[in-house]
């Protein structure tokens, strides 16, 4: 079963691009949604200090700074898919 974990919150919109302060650092390539489990789009960078990490989210819809201040997720666990019984 899947479950969002929290990663961080949306700071600012910068184009395309969101920036996510974090409270935990997921691998470039992962894929984030906020706080209702719709997919923001996908960490493409990580930047910042070490104490004061921000992920830079290549956003896939246009609506993403309505996302500023909101909380933004990972999904964990194993995809639905691998407990299927055969």
């Amino acid at each position: 079963m899947n479950k969002n974990e929290k990663i961080g919150t949306a700071f600012r919109v910068v184009g395309d691009k969101l920036l996510v302060k974090l409270s935990i650092v997921p691998k470039i390539e992962t894929r984030v949604y906020d706080e209702d489990g719709n997919e923001v789009g996908k960490i493409v960078d990580i930047i910042g200090s070490v104490r004061s990490p921000f992920g830079v989210v290549k956003a896939e819809k246009e609506k993403s700074y309505k996302l500023q201040g909101k909380v933004i997720t990972i999904m964990t666990g194993k995809p639905k898919e691998e407990y299927k019984e055969n």
